[in-house]
């Protein structure tokens, strides 16, 4: 209990204590106010940029964070687990910006953590002054956190409060009132995206609550204490609990974790103070050195090592042994099939959890404890010591001895922490610009490769009101493969002959006013997600994974709103949580079998209200256009890094391996029948190697069981070049694709993405097609005619031939597909785009050739088209289809 006026020495203690922490984590973080405007290094960048995602959205558009424009071609800010936009500090940042506020939150967390070690120490373990502020600064000062929250991984900030919820545990089962503590400290994790942090925390408090039941005078209250702390994290933690577990159920993340340390590795984590592998793979691990890094220093370890020993000899503190322990094992990893982590990771929410040294927070927590227990013991040998020997002064001995050792280690701990993080947060300032018409500056495409110059989303990309079309976030989301780039409308109207006259694009709406002379859809340049809302129609999903709005005939203003449905209770269980923690803090509670029901009741009647709410928002995933199987596929018992499904993922850089040379087959069946025109095929590479993927490959359209169309084609060996092989099927109706390796290069074969093109889409009685050749006008409609069969050729006394299509309406037009004849030579063109009364531009271009039809794309991306002219240099063109898109 705190002292009144007349007792000022327990409150003067304790804001020296606040005081002193907040020096400490200011000495530690010292990095960040070098220069004050930059931003942070590495993975800073993306969670800088949810900070300007939500500010942005509040000052400039007036609207929750809810939803964020700026990557993936938009995702749920709401339901992303690692956001922490809804803190009650991010609110700071309306005050003094998201770099200063950002900065804030770091160091205020490290503050917390050291004054909760300090605290935790001294009143729960008993320990000294000197003793319990070495424990403090150790832990607080570690490797971990200085790798993890000093140099990009701001989600890891949370495990800061892990004294308090300590703290706050033990106390709960003497006073019970202090469960609203935990429950509070759990909310708050949850709140600052720690994704790690809860999960973790829930074995720290399985741990502490064990060993409560077995103390006499704290059995009582444990279950009451842990009643009311999961109804008051349910509570409390609805507004960021709600929509993570319903973005979950659309997005599950199941991850592999086969890595595993040894008992070197440990220590070796704990004493290295190399910095040669700061962003490199560790030799015979996974990861980089920030997810080992574990530095407390020799003097810690050896301190440690003689306080565990003591505490076994004795018989005393084995909390802190088995705390130790248990986590020490659990950092370890999955080092065996029966290694703890290797079964704790198939349970919910642990299966989404991928690296188990992140554990090695928690060992250290226990670990740094039991070095202060050797620091006393240290002490008190030297005092007495000196004491039987009658040296003057003995009384000093002692605390000198403590001073020294506990000097020696917190001077080693920080001296690494600033080494850490020395130029890490120089990255380029947030600048005060005008924002752009909102766009995609990027999005994935045939040519890239994840990793390359796109992550992390740039923190500036808010403020300009820019996006992207890559993600980086922490779940299983990925942009729409449709999405389309640079500086132009954001909403499209299919068919092409209708108009978007303007269009409006918020943090959480998009809107367009569009004329659509025909039945047609709005298609907006956004990847779907559930909970968005039109005003007309429902939002639909398209093949490529784009939100559309089907529309009738007519003049239609279209406004997309996204709003969760979580979202009105989640605010109303976070407010009830919150007004009955104070309720329950104002009242004397006792543990009691009593109060031990009517939680029971609470938190049985709140888990039951997620359980209905969530069952009834949830949406079943949308199926993939192609259900995909194979023969086989490599290190098929040992995860899914190699599975089929990637070949229709979308993404590049995951690929499809069989197990070795020998022949394989891959299948995508349709969920019904449709037409496969082409197939787009892009080979395996498996970079940096480049030691896999197909050679020779049968492709065979099947409709019924019987067999339709076939092509066999020669891929490319694997090289540093991403290159797309189109093959032409011309099925006109096909329910299963089936594709044969026939053989491979390297060590076996793959595919990194396969994608059906259907028929082409044309815009039949609105074109007219024509030629230069005279007499050719006729033949010139084999080029647009939907079939690669057919080929329109050239006069042979034409010098100079051209193509051309002509609308009825105006167009927007993306681009032009020219597919060349099999075995004709590559054609240089110029195509011509054309308005009602001028020309728009002139886009010079190669059409590319092989032994079978082979298509080339010529980007446009013009309104207004009215007509296209392909122009040929020299004689002999040949024009086997031309496909506007």
């Amino acid at each position: 209990m705190v002292g009144g006026p007349s007792n000022p020495g327990p409150r003067l203690r304790r804001w020296l204590a606040v005081a002193g922490s907040c020096a400490v984590a200011c000495v530690l973080f010292r990095e960040v106010w070098v220069e004050p405007e930059a931003t942070g290094f590495g993975d800073y960048q993306e969670y800088h940029h949810l900070w300007e995602a939500g500010w942005v959205a509040l000052t400039r558009f007036g609207e929750l964070p809810l939803w964020n424009p700026h990557q993936c071609g938009g995702i749920t800010q709401y339901g992303n687990p690692q956001t922490q936009v809804f803190h009650p500090l991010f609110f700071v940042s309306l005050l003094i910006g998201t770099t200063f506020a950002l900065k804030l939150f770091l160091i205020l967390h490290a503050a917390a953590g050291v004054l909760g070690g300090y605290l935790l120490a001294r009143r729960e373990e008993g320990l000294g002054v000197v003793a319990s502020s070495m424990a403090a600064i150790a832990w607080a000062g570690s490797g971990y956190f200085a790798w993890h929250c000093g140099t990009g991984h701001a989600n890891f900030i949370a495990f800061y409060l892990l004294p308090w919820l300590v703290w706050c545990w033990r106390r709960s089962t003497v006073d019970v009132r202090w469960a609203v503590g935990t429950g509070l400290v759990m909310s708050l994790v949850v709140f600052a995206g720690g994704v790690y942090a809860f999960p973790f925390f829930v074995l720290v408090l399985a741990h502490e609550s064990l060993w409560s039941l077995g103390e006499r005078q704290r059995r009582s209250n444990v279950l009451s204490a842990g009643l009311l702390a999961i109804l008051i994290t349910v509570l409390v933690g609805a507004l960021r609990l709600l929509p993570i577990l319903a973005d979950l159920q659309h997005h599950p993340r199941l991850a592999p974790s086969p890595d595993a340390m040894t008992l070197g590795d440990l220590v070796t984590a704990m004493v290295w103070q190399d910095m040669r592998w700061p962003l490199e793979i560790v030799p015979g691990h996974r990861w980089l050195w920030v997810e080992y890094s574990a530095y407390v220093g020799w003097t810690v370890l050896l301190l440690g090592l003689l306080g565990l020993g003591l505490a076994l000899k004795r018989r005393r503190r084995l909390h802190l042994v088995t705390g130790t322990l248990v986590f020490g094992v659990l950092t370890l990893g999955s080092f065996a099939d029966w290694a703890p982590w290797s079964l704790v990771h198939e349970l919910p929410i642990f299966d989404s959890l991928r690296v188990p040294s992140r554990f090695s927070v928690i060992f250290l927590f226990y670990f740094v404890l039991l070095a202060a227990h050797g620091l006393e013991s240290i002490a008190a040998q030297a005092r007495r010591a000196a004491t039987e020997r009658k040296l003057r002064g003995a009384r000093w001995v002692g605390l000198a001895t403590a001073l020294a050792l506990a000097g020696t280690a917190c001077a080693d701990v920080v001296a690494t922490h600033l080494a850490v993080l020395d130029g890490k947060w120089r990255d380029p300032p947030i600048e005060g610009v005008r924002p752009l018409p909102h766009f995609l500056a990027r999005v994935p495409g045939p040519t890239d490769w994840p990793g390359e110059d796109i992550h992390p989303t740039p923190a500036y990309f808010p403020r300009l009101n820019i996006g992207t079309g890559y993600c980086y976030s922490g779940m299983h989301y990925h942009g729409a493969r449709g999405l389309w780039p640079g500086w132009r409308e954001q909403v499209r109207v299919e068919p092409g002959d209708g108009v978007v006259y303007e269009e409006h694009i918020s943090a959480n709406t998009v809107s367009a006013l569009v004329e659509v002379p025909r039945a047609g859809r709005a298609v907006f340049n956004r990847t779907w997600a559930p909970d968005w809302t039109a005003t007309q129609g429902g939002v639909e999903r398209t093949a490529l994974d784009l939100m559309a709005v089907p529309l009738p005939p007519g003049m239609h203003r279209v406004e997309l709103r996204y709003e969760p449905r979580t979202l009105p209770w989640g605010f109303a269980g976070t407010l009830l949580g919150v007004l009955l923690a104070a309720w329950i803090l104002r009242r004397r509670l006792r543990g009691g079998r009593r109060n031990a029901v009517l939680f029971f009741a609470g938190s049985a009647a709140t888990l039951g209200g997620y359980f209905f709410l969530l069952d009834d928002i949830a949406t079943e995933p949308t199926a993939p256009a192609y259900a995909v199987r194979a023969s086989d596929w490599a290190e098929r018992e040992l995860n899914d890094w190699y599975v089929p499904e990637h070949v229709s993922d979308g993404l590049p850089g995951t690929e499809w391996h069989l197990p070795g040379p020998e022949v394989g087959w891959l299948e995508l069946r349709a969920p019904e029948p449709t037409s496969m025109a082409w197939v787009r095929l892009l080979n395996a590479r498996n970079a940096p190697h480049f030691d896999r993927g197909a050679e020779r490959v049968r492709l065979t359209a099947i409709d019924g069981g019987a067999v339709v169309a076939r092509a066999e084609v020669t891929l490319d060996p694997p090289g540093e070049e991403i290159a797309w092989r189109d093959v032409y099927l011309g099925a006109a109706r096909a329910s299963l694709l089936r594709i044969e390796v026939l053989s491979a290069y390297g060590l076996s074969g793959g595919l990194a993405e396969v994608e059906v093109v259907p028929a082409p889409v044309t815009y039949g009685p609105t074109t007219s097609v024509s030629a230069s050749s005279p007499g050719a006008g006729e033949a010139a409609r084999r080029a647009h005619d939907g079939r690669v069969d057919t080929v329109w050729r050239a006069g042979e006394g034409d010098l100079a031939p051209w193509l051309e299509l002509r609308f009825q309406v105006p167009h927007y037009v993306s681009g032009l597909t020219l597919v060349a004849p099999g075995g004709a030579e590559p054609q240089t063109v110029e195509v011509i785009v054309g308005g009602e009364e001028e020309t728009l531009a002139i886009v010079p271009a190669v059409v590319a050739s092989g032994d079978s039809a082979t298509s080339t794309d010529v980007s446009i991306h013009r309104a207004g088209v009215t007509w296209l002219r392909v122009r040929f240099e020299g004689p002999g063109a040949a024009l086997a289809e031309s496909r506007v898109f």
